[in-house]
This record gives C-alpha cells, sequence and structure tokens, in this order.
C-alpha cells in the first residue's frame, strides 16, 4: 500500500491550531502530517482514515487550546487506534519509539 499526501480542505479551526514538538519546535496543523503518521501503523487507509479524523475532532473540541504537543496527539493516535485494530496500536507504539 502506498501512502500518498492527500489534499484536505482546511477548516478555519485547525488552521488556528499549532503543534509543539518535541524539540520545542512550533509547527502548524497538519491532517497531511498526521495521516501519514498514522500510516506508519501498516493500518488500511479507509481506517487511518477515520483514525485522522477522530483526532481532529478531539484536537478541535480541546476547548480553546491553540496549541497541542506533538505528544498529546501521539497518545491520542495509540488511543484511537486502540479501538479499531490493536495491532496497528502497538506497530505505531514501536516506530514512534524509534
Amino acid at each position: 500500500m502506498k501512502w500518498m499526501k492527500g489534499t484536505r480542505e482546511v477548516v478555519s479551526r485547525m488552521s488556528e491550531i499549532k503543534v509543539k514538538k518535541r524539540d520545542g519546535n512550533v509547527e502548524s496543523w497538519s491532517y497531511d502530517k498526521l495521516l501519514n503518521s498514522i500510516g506508519k501503523s501498516m493500518i488500511p487507509l479507509k481506517k487511518a482514515e477515520s483514525v485522522a479524523s477522530s483526532v481532529e475532532k478531539w484536537v478541535k473540541e480541546a476547548g480553546g487550546k491553540n496549541v497541542v504537543s506533538s505528544t498529546e496527539i501521539r497518545d491520542k493516535i495509540i488511543e484511537k487506534l486502540a479501538e479499531v485494530d490493536p495491532v496497528a496500536a502497538d506497530n505505531y507504539q514501536a516506530y514512534k519509539k524509534t
């Protein structure tokens, strides 16, 4: 399966969200980066899109929080993956440790 960067209409709320990386850098929210990251779990694309949408919804509902850490996002991805495919959640967790 080949993962291609998809196009996605950016919701105005998401354009305000920033992601604080572990090294301290701050980047704009990217659905494509989220989806690509989830793809590393070797989950089928449709399930990955579903997980990505769930994580994005969680970020939107974070209650006025304009900066979310990459660690928080990672933890939520693992949680959502575990709900749909525990093996994929383990794969993702192992991938992200390297």
